[in-house]
């Protein structure tokens, strides 16, 4: 975030706050931070400012943690964090159901704990907010297309496998049907007494593309409560039909390919018309695509790197752990630190550090060589390198490279006490085949390594199948 990390405390006690601004200055995070003692105070600077963040002491003078809850305004945009005393486990609980992003008990509190909240508080604030307008832009695009079918003058109808309608349109109503009315019913219950049975393939086709049924003329029944029902009992319509699939048009003809079938489309229409709501269709469904896309790239990917978030990361882990597992195969795990990081930030300042972020980490990712391979961004400066099927020998020569690769691009760093420029520490773990490893214990062991690798010096790797 290039920007600074606004920050509001809302706590009483002098010492807490003095304690709090200490953390959160001696963290990565490049924070702003206003301070409010009371509820009332709070609520009144937040009418008048926008915060990344909302720190929230549980015990105020004037009220509690779900006293302020209760009394914010809808409007809020900030995650807000609880801070609450030992023992206070079940109200936070409480606390979390009603809106709190997360809870640090004080005894625990720390410039690491406090860093990974806010950051995880703000991220998923953040994504859920992405969630919410994407969500909004999909109701109202809805709405649009079921405007566009309400306006449109022909039947628009959808039948399952079993000729039985799964979808009409409003235009039916000139016949005196209402759509809910014939949902779930058989295609006869709309075919005139004109209707030759020889005709029903035809209109519940499989076929699709030139093949499908193009131009029918057939006869609709006019139902008892249409105005036109004195004059005639049915119409002719002129129907288009084609069948629908579970893959592509060009793929519904190749005999390998597996598919299957899921009814058909049937029109009876103006042809003018028809075509302007296939052009809506396809407009619709080509943006929903991009916005899927989109929130499916926001969900996993880190913003500043560009590679795998910690959220994608414990997706991945979770995933390969237990198909290692399942099928007796080994995995390791790297676990990557940028050797005084802190340092190299207060030297040559943040945009500074994101640029030597952004180089480590694609370093990191160019230096895998299988596509079944992630790394993601564990965290601040902390990175993870997920190697299934990679053996403890396999892990130590990819450490080893990618360790050289760092130092071989040759970021200056004046701070580092291993080396005259960015050089990593790291660990890696190897869960062996049958070996009934979960990802906490993966992490745990490389996390291990990785501090060995530090204490004897940094710029180096430990193996954390290794007992000291």
């Amino acid at each position: 975030m290039e920007e600074k990390l606004k920050v509001l405390v809302i706590e009483d006690d002098e010492v807490d706050r003095m304690s709090i601004r200490r953390l959160l200055h001696s963290s990565n995070l490049d924070v702003k931070i206003e301070e409010a003692e009371f509820i009332k105070e709070a609520l009144q600077k937040l009418k008048g400012s926008s915060y990344h963040c909302i720190l929230l002491d549980n015990g105020l003078p004037d009220g509690t943690g779900i006293d302020f809850l209760d009394q914010l305004s809808s409007e809020n945009k900030a995650p807000i964090i609880i801070l609450t005393g030992g023992g206070d486990e079940l109200l936070a609980v409480q606390l979390l159901k009603s809106g709190a992003a997360d809870y640090i008990r004080k005894d625990q509190m720390s410039s690491n704990v406090l860093e990974g909240s806010i950051l995880r508080a703000v991220k998923f604030f953040d994504l859920e907010e992405r969630s919410r307008l994407a969500e909004e832009e999909l109701i109202k695009r809805e709405a649009e297309f079921r405007t566009i079918l309400a306006a449109v003058p022909d039947i628009i109808l959808k039948m399952d496998s079993s000729q039985n309608i799964t979808f009409i349109n409003q235009a039916v109503n000139f016949l005196g049907f209402e759509p809910e009315h014939l949902m779930g019913k058989s295609i006869k219950q709309l075919l005139g007494p004109d209707t030759n049975n020889d005709l029903l393939p035809q209109l519940t086709t499989k076929r699709i593309g030139p093949r499908s049924t193009s131009n029918l003329e057939i006869s609709f029944y006019v139902n008892k409560k249409s105005m036109f029902y004195s004059s005639m009992k049915s119409v002719q319509v002129l129907i288009d039909s084609k069948g629908l699939w579970s893959v592509p048009d060009e793929e519904v003809l190749q005999k390998d390919n597996e598919k299957q079938f899921l009814g058909t489309l049937l029109i009876a229409k103006n042809l003018t018309e028809q075509k302007k709501v296939e052009n809506e269709l396809r407009e619709s469904q080509t943006k929903l695509k991009e916005s899927n896309a989109i929130l499916e790239k926001l969900s996993n990917q880190d913003g500043l790197t560009g590679i795998a978030n910690r959220y994608c990361f414990d997706q991945f882990i979770a995933r390969e752990v237990k198909r290692a597992h399942r099928d007796k195969t080994i995995i390791s795990l790297v676990m990557i630190d940028i050797d005084f990081f802190k340092k190299f930030n207060d030297r040559y300042g943040h945009q500074a550090g994101d640029e030597c972020l952004k180089k480590v980490a694609k370093v990191l990712n160019d230096s895998l060589k299988r596509p079944s391979d992630l790394v993601a961004r564990f965290g601040g400066e902390e990175f993870a390198v997920v190697l299934p099927g990679a053996d403890s020998l396999g892990a130590s020569t990819f450490a080893e490279r990618v360790r050289v690769a760092i130092e071989d691009v040759a970021i200056k760093h004046e701070d580092n006490e291993a080396s005259e420029n960015v050089t990593i520490s790291l660990g890696f773990y190897t869960a062996n085949s049958g070996e009934n490893a979960t990802p906490e214990i993966m992490i745990k062991n490389a996390d291990v390594a990785l501090y060995k690798a530090k204490n004897d010096g940094r710029n180096r790797s430990a193996n954390g199948n290794l007992k000291v």
